[in-house]
């Protein structure tokens, strides 16, 4: 009886440090992350998942602090929520990120011109999501530079007059919607009068 109890211990200690060990930080091009499933950063700090705020049954895909209590920091599909479960998260054919539906509509995507497939997608332990070229290990697009409500460390609020980008905290419409709201934070260009 002994034996076998040690045995049951042991099963469930190896469990448990397999299944933490076991997170993943990081999707591919064929690879995706359905609706209960999970990226978590490489330090546990932050994952990315489906979620639903309190008192709606609309899902979203966010960032949020890795603990019991839900923090969320950045929404992807702000505007345009899903309706069920059926929702999945993928780098699409073009090497863009997707929100696809279940009818695999488009709902939310990085919206990138360029066409590349050696790309992989990674959570930071900084809270920001990148889009990484495989080939040559660069950012082609950051969840960082496109601010949702929250400013995290090393993050930037920037305007770009030559290109016509800026980066702005737009606060949730309400704690049930986080739709942009009525206020907005962002830095003002110094241009040159003529």
């Amino acid at each position: 009886m002994r034996i076998r109890f040690g045995y049951f211990v042991l099963q469930i200690i190896f469990t448990c440090f397999f299944t933490l060990s076991s997170t993943i930080d990081i999707i591919k091009a064929n690879e995706s992350l359905a609706n209960y499933e999970a990226l978590i950063s490489n330090g546990n700090r932050f994952k990315l998942s489906f979620f639903s705020p309190p008192n709606s049954s609309r899902r979203y895909l966010g960032i949020m602090y890795n603990l019991p209590l839900m923090t969320v920091v950045w929404v992807a599909n702000r505007n345009k929520p899903l309706n069920d479960l059926s929702g999945t998260f993928q780098i699409s054919s073009d090497g863009n990120l997707v929100i696809l539906d279940g009818r695999k509509d488009i709902v939310w995507s990085t919206n990138l011109s360029s066409s590349v497939a050696n790309f992989s997608a990674v959570l930071l332990d900084t809270g920001n999501l990148v889009l990484l070229d495989n080939s040559n290990k660069s950012y082609v697009w950051e969840s960082f530079h496109h601010a949702s409500d929250s400013f995290l460390p090393t993050m930037r609020l920037f305007v770009d007059v030559n290109r016509s980008e800026k980066n702005v905290l737009m606060s949730w419409t309400s704690p049930d919607d986080p739709a942009p709201g009525r206020f907005a934070m962002t830095i003002m260009p110094d241009i040159p009068e003529s």
